[in-house]
């Protein structure tokens, strides 16, 4: 990411709940290199995602919200110590700009090299669109579900991809 924004960072934060049906986005900030400070705000009681530009005093919009959201940072973790999806399964998910719906898809099993063990993992992948052409692939452990692996494809606008590679698994 430092190259392609210059040598500068971006940082990602969520804040949310965790419940019955797994995680809930409430908060998500982001802010790349020298742009401003994007952030999302999920107001469950009114069912509206408000976004803001550089602080919660300078809203730009807000839409309205079915059911539960997600943010780029928590799709990773929704299904940890909850049963994996056998089916394609549906989301909201938030970039603090908009929200878009992702479909995951489970597919094959893989075997990763995580600190000196081989761990299995089911790959799920996101659909794409012609309005939506960024690619998600993430895989999950077995048994807790871990995050193990993620590539992320930005849009076509970009041509860039983002890898993410677990090298131990945490103690917890």
């Amino acid at each position: 990411m430092s190259t392609a924004l210059g040598g500068q960072r971006l940082v990602r934060e969520s804040q949310g709940t965790i419940g019955p049906a797994g995680v809930m986005s409430l908060v998500y900030q982001e802010k790349g290199g020298n742009t401003d400070l994007l952030i999302g705000r999920y107001e469950p009681p009114k069912k509206t995602m408000t976004f803001f530009k550089g602080s919660f005093r300078n809203s730009t919009g807000s839409v309205p919200l079915e059911g539960g959201l997600l943010d780029l940072v928590n799709v990773g973790y929704q299904f940890i110590d909850r049963p994996l999806p056998t089916k394609p399964v549906t989301y909201q998910v938030s970039d603090a700009r908009s929200v878009k719906r992702y479909t995951l898809v489970p597919a094959e099993v893989w075997e990763f090299p995580i600190d000196g063990k081989k761990v299995r993992a089911q790959r799920f992948y996101k659909t794409t669109s012609k309005d939506d052409t960024a690619t998600f692939e993430i895989w999950f452990s077995e048994g807790r579900n871990l995050p193990l692996r993620s590539v992320i494809g930005l849009s076509e606008q970009y041509g860039a991809t983002i890898r993410v590679h677990l090298k131990k698994i945490p103690a917890f």
